[in-house]
């Protein structure tokens, strides 16, 4: 039998490396971890203002990165990569290949507004790879190409609902939910040591799974933001909306 393909597309500090995380909590699961954001920012294709400090690697191309992620991986259930839509920009029709198009295209989302802050907390703000116009679009290329309704989730519903959520989403790539998927061991995970992750992923890594929050409690103000960050995400509302009328509600007893 052969494996179940998918990929989660998302935008910086959307909640997508916890997801990740959960997701590698399941039996049989081969994880890819943002490998397209290996050419992109020090492949011969690179197209990133970041960490140029690393030497360029002529091996890093995204033929590459399409030819691993094609092959088969015996035993393995799931093939589950998740990959930031900036870096893969202008790349697009790489999914339409033979072996990509058996993956399944879904989505992760966050509200433009947390996701500025999370930035600027995190001392990175680069309203060039903000990210989110580029998920817009590859959602869009994805519509109009391989899937009409690809899934969606918010990451404030998987902050506020993990265990309806994660649950929503394995129903919606036919694969079973296992109980206890929301929460793992803390330590190192593969694939997250590489020299453009150091320090972004240090806060999943020593967690032990999700921690619960209320929308409620996040007042999407823009007076706690510089000028520039609110301009992005005024730009980026648009993008986020469209996408959020169409993602996947949790069932909830709320």
């Amino acid at each position: 039998m052969k494996a179940k393909r998918v990929f989660l597309w998302s935008a910086p500090r959307c909640v997508s490396t916890a997801f990740e995380r959960s997701m590698r909590t399941l039996r049989d699961v081969q994880v890819f971890h943002e490998t397209f954001a290996i050419p992109f920012h020090h492949g011969p294709e690179r197209d990133s203002d970041l960490f140029t400090d690393i030497p360029l690697d002529p091996s890093a191309t995204y033929q590459s990165v399409a030819d691993t992620l094609k092959q088969e991986y015996q035993g393995k259930q799931l093939v589950f990569a998740k990959e930031m839509a900036c870096c893969l920009k202008k790349h697009y029709d790489i999914l339409l290949e033979d072996g990509m198009r058996e993956f399944q295209q879904t989505f992760l989302i966050r509200n433009p507004h947390d996701v500025a802050r999370s930035l600027i907390n995190c001392g990175y703000f680069v309203a060039k790879e903000f990210g989110f116009k580029e998920l817009y679009e590859l959602y869009q290329f994805v519509v109009d190409n391989l899937q009409p309704s690809p899934v969606i989730l918010d990451a404030g519903e998987l902050l506020e609902y993990p265990d309806e959520t994660m649950r929503a989403y394995c129903g919606a790539i036919g694969i079973k939910y296992e109980v206890g998927m929301t929460t793992w061991q803390p330590g190192p995970v593969p694939g997250w040591d590489r020299e453009v992750c150091a320090g972004w992923h240090d806060s999943v890594m020593n967690s032990s799974g999700f921690v619960k929050r209320s929308r409620k409690t996040e007042a999407h103000k823009k007076d706690d933001l510089p000028e520039e960050a609110i301009r992005v995400v005024e730009e980026c509302m648009p993008c986020y909306e469209a996408m959020y009328a169409k993602r996947i509600v949790p069932k909830t007893s709320n």
